[in-house]
């Protein structure tokens, strides 16, 4: 009994530190954007706030309804996206094989959203046979983009792009096997974890979002003077 109140109180706290790291987070990514105009902040700030307005509708619906389920989902592909083609830009995929990738992702996502039926441990709109794909691929792609871009000099590297290319691979590599292992029970009592794994990734977004904005100041004053 102990134990039960003890985890109600641990993912109560967790959703608490989710939403406001959440929104401080979106804060400090949207005045990036707005002083320094750069395409990856924007891009960054777009994920940020698409990711807080799923939230919100998340908590403002039943967690067991049809509008709750399809709302994750529909993120889950918008996500599976975002990946792919902001975590592949040092690649230099081609366009034949991103379109290729965007109609699989596109498929996989419908047949395992609407064809396959699978009962998890936590009601949610979460698919690990979707999920464990595009954030595995999402780690992969981030780790090679890491290490295509420690392959040039410093001056040639966006630095904000790297670092946020390193949350991001910490946040996938952690998420996937949360979202994977989804189906087990003992996931169940452990599930508000994610919610600190992704809280430390959002607080990183806000860190990196302030680095940026004093980086841009001083180089305005630099070339004032």
């Amino acid at each position: 009994m102990i134990l039960n109140i003890a985890l109600m109180n641990l993912e109560s706290l967790s959703r608490i530190v989710h939403v406001s790291s959440e929104g401080f987070a979106l804060l400090c990514m949207s005045i990036a954007y707005f002083v320094s105009k750069k395409k990856e902040v924007g891009q960054l700030g777009l994920f940020l706030l698409v990711g807080f307005t799923v939230d919100i509708i998340a908590r403002s619906v039943p967690r067991t309804s049809i509008v709750s389920e399809l709302n994750l989902m529909i993120y889950c592909l918008f996500e599976a996206y975002f990946f792919l083609f902001y975590l592949a830009k040092p690649l230099n995929l081609s366009k034949k094989f991103m379109v290729i990738a965007s109609f699989v992702i596109g498929v996989w996502w419908i047949y395992t959203s609407f064809f396959i039926e699978y009962r998890p441990a936590i009601v949610h709109g979460y698919h690990p046979y979707f999920d464990m794909l595009y954030e595995g691929g999402g780690a992969v792609l981030a780790a090679l983009s890491l290490l295509k871009l420690t392959q040039k000099d410093k001056e040639e590297v966006n630095q904000f792009y790297f670092w946020s290319l390193i949350i991001l691979f910490y946040y996938t590599f952690c998420i996937f096997y949360i979202h994977t292992f989804n189906g087990l029970k003992a996931v169940q009592s452990v599930w508000y974890i994610s919610r600190y794994i992704d809280a430390l990734a959002l607080l990183s977004y806000s860190a990196l979002a302030i680095v940026s904005i004093v980086q841009y100041k001083k180089q305005e004053q630099r070339e004032i003077a």
